[in-house]
């Protein structure tokens, strides 16, 4: 059991030092090359992986009480945030007065009230600021659910679920419902995260890694053939919302995810050999939710410095910058966790 969840806390790691790698790419917006653009977007599974690691931490939970369960995990984030929160629209109010000389009460008001609000409709002018908190609404939403979610993961019709699941999600897609495929997809991967032990027993299945491969060569082909088809296969296009070739991008990077998991600490101990990568990523592991949130910070730094150093707009000058960015990124966001992570133990 230890092991195991010593396993899922590593996941959460490499989710998070994922994170910063797609906010790399997509936020310092490094190249204008169409090919790298395209290309970027297939590193769009970050919060899959966060979902499912949130289902695979909550199978180990014990639920004691509806409300209970629901008000300890919204403790648990709406703290830290409401601090972020309180942060941004200070560092908001405070941009009014300066550049303007002033601020009205009832504006001030607006501000910090769409801040507290966690809805994703927060009010500021400060770059990259709200670009990664619409993950706060859709994370409250599924955690209301994942009670049932548990029970049902206990009974005869736990896949029949995931395939109504499924289903559901594409009855969605289909008449464009906008927000709520945010929640519904992302409870299917916290639903298939509840499975998280199991998947730890089939993978020792030759039968069950077959079928991963299969489910890896369907989904890639059905990508290729929509491609060429005329779709539209930028995964930042169809991930907001998530639609159906998002679901099929996000089936197929899960399935090699899945496959890496037995590979996951063998990973994590060559790479946290020197004992400062082993402190930063551990940090990335048990204060990932103030690195999500004060990463903005982070970048506002990092990418101001790359765009200084280099110039030019090429695919392969993307690249670089984007590499540079991401190890500057790091260490700070690493620094920004040690600080103020301690708010995270208010909840």
């Amino acid at each position: 059991m230890a092991k195991r969840n010593e396993t899922i806390d590593r996941l959460r790691g490499f989710a998070m030092l994922w994170v910063i790698v797609v906010h790399t790419l997509y936020w310092g917006n490094f190249s204008s090359d169409s090919y790298y653009n395209l290309l970027k977007s297939f590193f769009l599974f970050e919060m899959p992986l966060f979902f499912f690691v949130t289902g695979a931490s909550n199978s180990f939970s014990r639920t004691k009480g509806y409300f209970n369960f629901v008000y300890k995990r919204y403790k648990r984030i709406l703290i830290p945030y409401w601090v972020f929160a309180l942060i941004c629209a200070g560092w908001t109010i405070g941009r009014i007065i300066r550049r303007e000389g002033g601020i009205e009460i009832k504006t001030a008001a607006e501000i910090l009230f769409s801040w507290l609000l966690p809805l994703d409709r927060q009010i500021t002018s400060i770059q990259y600021l709200t670009w990664a908190v619409w993950f706060v609404p859709v994370y409250l939403c599924v955690v209301l659910i994942i009670p049932l979610l548990k029970k049902i993961r206990q009974t005869r019709v736990a896949f029949a679920f995931l395939a109504a699941l499924i289903a559901l999600f594409a009855l969605i897609c289909v008449f464009k419902l906008g927000w709520i495929q945010n929640v519904v997809f992302y409870s299917i991967w916290t639903y298939i995260g509840l499975f998280y032990s199991d998947i730890i027993l089939w993978i020792k299945d030759l039968r069950f890694v077959y079928l991963l491969w299969i489910i890896t060569f369907i989904g890639t082909a059905a990508l290729i053939v929509l491609y060429n088809t005329g779709y539209p296969i930028d995964m930042q296009y169809n991930k907001f919302p998530p639609n159906i070739i998002f679901l099929i991008f996000s089936i197929v990077a899960m399935s090699l995810i899945i496959l890496s998991i037995p590979h996951v600490d063998q990973i994590y101990d060559r790479i946290c050999r020197i004992n400062l990568v082993k402190r930063i990523f551990d940090l990335f592991s048990n204060r990932s939710l103030t690195i999500f949130l004060y990463q903005v910070f982070a970048f506002t730094v990092s990418i101001r410095l790359v765009y200084n150093i280099l110039s030019g707009d090429t695919a392969l000058l993307g690249i670089v910058k984007s590499v540079i960015c991401f190890f500057i990124t790091v260490p700070i966001c690493a620094l920004i966790a040690l600080l103020l992570g301690s708010i995270e133990d208010l909840s």
